[in-house]
């Protein structure tokens, strides 16, 4: 599975509307991107929203409960 991680940053930041090291700062977990940014780029990228927000986003919502 694609991560964050696997997106080069310029590219990331250009399709975002941010700097690169904003990038930088999210991939080192200083700062965190809004819940508009990683609907963007689990929409363009397939990254689930649980492995990009998990604070917002927990993963257990996704599955199914029995």
């Amino acid at each position: 599975m694609k991560t964050i991680n696997d997106i080069k940053a310029s590219e990331l930041a250009a399709f975002l509307g941010v700097t690169p090291p904003f990038i930088s700062h999210v991939r080192h977990g200083r700062k965190n991107l809004s819940t508009d940014q990683a609907l963007k780029i689990s929409d363009k990228y397939g990254i689930p929203l649980y492995e990009i927000r998990p604070d917002v986003y927990p993963k257990r919502i996704f599955t199914n409960a029995a």
